[in-house]
């Protein structure tokens, strides 16, 4: 039984349903930050700030609790992909995507509350997307409406038809967090059921 509470820095439904479907008990709490990137910032760097920071928020308030914070960012051309938030952002964004190779980074840190430490790691994930028609950019648009998803699809289902490849270490990193190395960290932490 662990002796320490579990916080989600969140409010994400996919990290949520990630961390439920790992076996983890948990609550969740949104990080109030701001995510505008530093000059010169790389991608990379980022997303790890940034998951990072949520964390931190989080931990603030909650000094005795496990605090896991999450972040993506997503990069195609030089140009960084983001939540498109409607129909048409969407679509232009795939099409911007189409026929190309895209780099996500999927960061996640974690607060120690015995030591007050935030452990933070990056998974990449290089995606080449196939080359799409516009008529299938927005039939799978209007079908899954991936609005609130960085990058404008969703991996778990039918976004999966986008890709010619994927390549990464850890398959769940794309949906939010990458669970193989969150669950190593908690558990070296002390914070793991199968440890």
């Amino acid at each position: 039984m662990m002796k320490n509470r579990l916080i989600l820095a969140s409010s994400s439904v996919y990290r949520a349903t990630q961390m439920a479907q790992a076996g983890y008990t948990f609550s969740s709490l949104a990080a109030d930050i701001d995510e505008t990137a530093e000059a010169g910032e790389i991608p990379a760097h980022l997303a790890e700030r940034l998951a990072a920071s949520k964390c931190r928020e989080i931990a603030r308030e909650n000094p005795d609790a496990f605090v896991v914070g999450g972040d993506q960012v997503g990069e195609t051309g030089g140009k960084l992909l983001t939540k498109p938030g409607n129909f048409k952002n969407n679509v232009a964004q795939l099409e911007y995507c189409a026929n190309t190779t895209a780099t996500f980074h999927s960061a996640f840190a974690v607060f120690d509350p015995s030591t007050g430490q935030i452990h933070a790691e990056v998974c990449t994930t290089h995606l080449e997307f196939k080359a799409l028609t516009l008529d299938q950019i927005e039939t799978y648009v209007e079908l899954e409406k991936p609005y609130d998803c960085a990058g404008g699809f969703k991996i778990e289902s039918r976004g999966i038809l986008l890709f010619r490849r994927v390549s990464s270490d850890d398959p769940s990193a794309l949906i939010g967090l990458p669970m193989i190395g969150l669950s190593r960290v908690l558990s070296e932490l002390g914070y793991g059921f199968l440890s």
